[in-house]
Order: C-alpha cells, then sequence, then structure tokens
C-alpha cells in the first residue's frame, strides 16, 4: 500500500479468500457507468484507473487475488446528495484478512493492516452466499468474534460509537435456480440474510453490557449483492447489471461522511476542553477542578454523538430523513430517549430526537399497516383481489400533517404505483379477455360452417374456401399463443408484468374455453377430410 497519507473517507473491505471483496469493487465500477441514480452520483476521472481492470476482469470472469495485503483505490463522486465527494476504497488481501478474522493475529496490533482498519470510516465484511452451510458456519464464528474482540478494543481506545460495519452476502446470483422466478430469488436473499442476521445478533447478544459501552460500539447493517442478474424462469440473465451493489456503496459513503464528520466533532469537543482545562489550570486550579465537577460524562458525550448521527441535516428532505433502514434508525432513536443521560442533552436536541422519533415511528407503523391492508397488484388473481386492492388504496392515507410532507418517501410512491397498476393490470386483464373471446368467436364461426360441410351441403368450392379458411386459422393460432412476453411490463411505469395477466382468472378461463375450440375444430377437419 501507498504510504502517502489517505485524504477523505476511508472504507475498508474485509472478507475469507474467495469471498468476492475484488469483484464487489469490480461491480462498483459497471454500477457507476449503467446505474448513476442508484449510485446516486458519478465516478470522476480522479478516480482510481484500476477500477477499469477490476470491472475488466469481474465481467470476464477473471478476477485475480490482491497481492497486495492492502490495495487502495481513490474514489471521487461527483453530483451526491452530500455534495462532490472524496473517498478511498481500501481492498485487502483474503490470506491477510483471515490471520485477523480467525484471531492468528490481533487487530489491535501496530501492523499496517491494523491501523487501516481501525481508522476506517466504513468497515464491509464480504461473505460467500452461496458457501456451503458448514462453510457459513465456520465463517460467522470467525466474523462474530471479529467484530465482538474489534469492538471491546474500539471500547478500550475510547473510540467514538456507530462505527458502521456491512456485512454483504455476496454472489447473491448463486442462490438462483433456473426454476426460480425474480421474485422467488429475492425471497431466497431475504431468507438467507434473515438467517445471517439472527446468527449475528446472538454473538452481539453474548457480549455482557454491550448496550452500556459509552465509547466503540459499532452499527452493523446487512446487505446482500451480486454482480449479475441470473437466469430466471421469468427473466433472461443479465450477465452486466449487477444487483445491490450501487445501494450498497452509496449507503457505505453516505454512512462514512457521517461517522467522519461526527469523529470530527468528537475530536474537536476533545480538544477544546483539553484546552480549556489546560488554560484554567494554567491561570486558577480552582476554576479548573470546577470544569472538571461539571464538564459531561463520557456516556453523556458518546450520547450526544449517537443523537447527531442519527438525526437528519437541518435541510434534509422527508424522503432523506425516512430512507432506508428506517426501523434501526427507530431503534436508535429509542434508546437514546430511553437513556438516563437523555435529559441532560441540550433541549434543541432533546426536542430534535422526540420529534423525529415520532416521526419515524408513525411513517413505520403506516408502512406496516399499507404492507398488511393493500396486496401488491402482481400477485392479483382475481377480480374479487382487484376490488380489495381498490377498496384498501382508497381507504388508506397518510395523515394530513404528513400527507403533504411524505410525497416522496417510499410508502407514498409505492401508493402512487399500486394505484398505476391497479388500473394498467385492470386494462391489460380487459383487453386479452376481449381479445381472446375473438378468437373464440372466430372458431365457433369457422365450425358452424364445417357443419355444412360435413353434411356435403355446400358446393365444392365453397368446401374448399372452408378448408382454406380453417387451414390459416390453426396455422395462426393451433399452439399455445401469447400475444405479448410473460415478463412484459403491461404499461410504461407500471410494475406489473404479463405474467400476472395470463394468471388471471378470466384470462386463465378464456384460454381454456379456447383450447376447447380448438379441440373441436380438429376434431371437425378430421370429420371433414
Amino acid at each position: 500500500m501507498d504510504a502517502s497519507p489517505i485524504d477523505g473517507l476511508r472504507i475498508v473491505l474485509l472478507g475469507m479468500p474467495g469471498a468476492g471483496k475484488s469483484s464487489l469493487i469490480g461491480a462498483l465500477a459497471q454500477a457507476a457507468e449503467t446505474q448513476t441514480n442508484l449510485l446516486g452520483g458519478k465516478l470522476d476521472e480522479a478516480s482510481d484507473l484500476a477500477l477499469d481492470d477490476l470491472q475488466k476482469q469481474t465481467y470476464e470472469n477473471k478476477i485475480q487475488s490482491t497481492a497486495a495485503e492492502l490495495e487502495p483505490h481513490p474514489l471521487a463522486v461527483q453530483g451526491a446528495a452530500a455534495g462532490p465527494l472524496s473517498a478511498t476504497l481500501i481492498d485487502t488481501s483474503g490470506d491477510a484478512a483471515q490471520d485477523y478474522l480467525t484471531g492468528q493475529k490481533s487487530i489491535a496490533a501496530r501492523t499496517e493492516f491494523a491501523r487501516a482498519v481501525q481508522q476506517a470510516d466504513t468497515l464491509i465484511l464480504v461473505v460467500d452466499a452461496s458457501a456451503t452451510p458448514a462453510g457459513l458456519e465456520k465463517d460467522f464464528q470467525h466474523l462474530g468474534r471479529f467484530l465482538l474482540t474489534f469492538e471491546q478494543g474500539r471500547a478500550r481506545q475510547s473510540e467514538i460509537a456507530g462505527l458502521p460495519v456491512y456485512l454483504v452476502l455476496s454472489k447473491c446470483d448463486l442462490l438462483a435456480s433456473k426454476e426460480d422466478t425474480n421474485s422467488a430469488w429475492l425471497q431466497r436473499i431475504e431468507e438467507a440474510k434473515r438467517r445471517v442476521d439472527e446468527r449475528f445478533q446472538e454473538f452481539l447478544a453474548a457480549q455482557a453490557n454491550r448496550d452500556q459501552l459509552p465509547f466503540g460500539k459499532i452499527d452493523l447493517h446487512l446487505w446482500a449483492s451480486a454482480i449479475k442478474r441470473p437466469q430466471l424462469s421469468d427473466r433472461p440473465a443479465r450477465a452486466n447489471e449487477p444487483y445491490g451493489v450501487a445501494e450498497l456503496f452509496r449507503q457505505c459513503l453516505e454512512s462514512a461522511q457521517k461517522f467522519q464528520d461526527a469523529r470530527r466533532r468528537s475530536q474537536r469537543h476533545m480538544t477544546a476542553a483539553v484546552s480549556g482545562v489546560l488554560a484554567m489550570v494554567a491561570v486558577l486550579s480552582l476554576v479548573a477542578g470546577g470544569f472538571f465537577l461539571t464538564r459531561p460524562s463520557a456516556n453523556l458525550a458518546a450520547l450526544e454523538t449517537a443523537a447527531h448521527t442519527v438525526l437528519p441535516g437541518p435541510h434534509a428532505s422527508p424522503a432523506e430523513r425516512l430512507r432506508e433502514p428506517v426501523e434501526e434508525k427507530l431503534k436508535e432513536l429509542k434508546r437514546i430517549e430511553g437513556s438516563s443521560e437523555f435529559a441532560k442533552l441540550p433541549p434543541k436536541t432533546q426536542e430534535a430526537i422526540t420529534e423525529f422519533c415520532k416521526e419515524v415511528a408513525t411513517y413505520l407503523a403506516l408502512h406496516k399497516e399499507f404492507v398488511e391492508r393493500v396486496r401488491d397488484p402482481r400477485f392479483a388473481a382475481n377480480d374479487q383481489d382487484l376490488e380489495n386492492i381498490a377498496k384498501g388504496l382508497d381507504e388508506f392515507a397518510i395523515p394530513g400533517v404528513y400527507a403533504g410532507e411524505w410525497t416522496a418517501t417510499r410508502l407514498a410512491r409505492r401508493q402512487a404505483q399500486y394505484r398505476k397498476d391497479l388500473d394498467a393490470l385492470r386494462q391489460a386483464v380487459n383487453e386479452e379477455e376481449k381479445w381472446i373471446r375473438d378468437q373464440v368467436a372466430a372458431a365457433d364461426d369457422i365450425i358452424k360452417e364445417g357443419g355444412l360441410v360435413i353434411a356435403k351441403t355446400v358446393a365444392q368450392g365453397a368446401r374448399d374456401a372452408w378448408f382454406k379458411k380453417e387451414n390459416a386459422y390453426v396455422n395462426a393460432y393451433v399452439n399455445d399463443v401469447f400475444r405479448h412476453k410473460r415478463i412484459d411490463r403491461v404499461a410504461d411505469g407500471a410494475a406489473v408484468t404479463y405474467d400476472t395477466v395470463y394468471r388471471f382468472a378470466r384470462v386463465d378461463q378464456a384460454r381454456r374455453d379456447w383450447d376447447k375450440m380448438k379441440s373441436k375444430l380438429r376434431e371437425l377437419r378430421k370429420l371433414a377430410e
């Protein structure tokens, strides 16, 4: 690693050999080209040129192990919400990381590797989601012990609390089978995340009095990623489209920025306090003694730092305030409110915490109510489902105090999307049923004319014309014809596809009726020949 100092944010990636750390960085370079909206910005020319090589190696399946123990990749992000960001992704050798993750080397050691981890603004721990259950369990044990040891070491060093740590399940494309739909694949990923979360909560809960740590506590987040979209039964493979990568690094950059700001505030507070103490000692020992008696406790300083970390900026929009992970924000807000030191915080900070906690709690309760009351139109199977969805949408309302502010939140956008999907699905179902019924009627007309052919009550010319008409119809529709691909959207901007339309009861019944008519037509031809 270059001995020159690193400016800006520091994000360190750790993982066992083969976990997919370098591929994750290569996928970031890909996402920077094709998913700038998800990344929240663009990488400019100041970014490390080696990213291009990693991107090429990743998508040509020629990724090489990181040779050096530490491999820095400078990033310069333009267009981010917080303004231009300068950051360095520090990739680590799997073999070197293994020594620290398994406890063979101490993360408290005075090595360049250990210092890089200790000075990080965000850590990314990468785990291969496609590993065997036994392999995953072994990795979890190593990572769990590492996190506990790391957190305890930070606490002893009086490091600022709230260090963002992202536990990332990589290679999630390997969890899918070709029989899976996109929905089934995403459910597999969520189930894997749930199991991992439960396992790590057990490790963290095993640390006695962890909630009372005034310093050094980590803030654990769980994520899933893949460098590409797999082949699924309802969607083709998209080998150059990463999953969850752009969103991961956007969150990491935002978390690192907030943590670095909090760390700087803490250092300024500490510097100011020490300078004040020294000045007062020089002037009057009694004043110095009074300072020590009245200065904030370590617990209060840590609580104030946590409050500034979780509170949104003064100009943050509602969508930014309520950005995922909302549940973790509420958990931290309630922890701060429930602290015995809460009453000692500045009144404005107390008020801001209370109001934000109320807003987040209301939002989560409404989001839960919406999910329970309103079914996703993509899973509608009949007209009764459509009526129930419409009724749920009509009855659900965001409270007036938030109605105007929350228009860009995930909840409001989902509500609007469901209305659009519902209208589009109704129209698509009606149109598709009508089209199929028209084909049934056309077949019925041909069958009626065929009765005369069988009875030999028509002239040879009319008979030949009937066989020609029947043949044209059979060639066009005798096979299982779908007007649309199942993966096609029913309308621009809709989330519903024709897979839902073709599974809809009325459309499915119309197709069954059509199949019967086509069978009759085939039998009639045999009789007429």
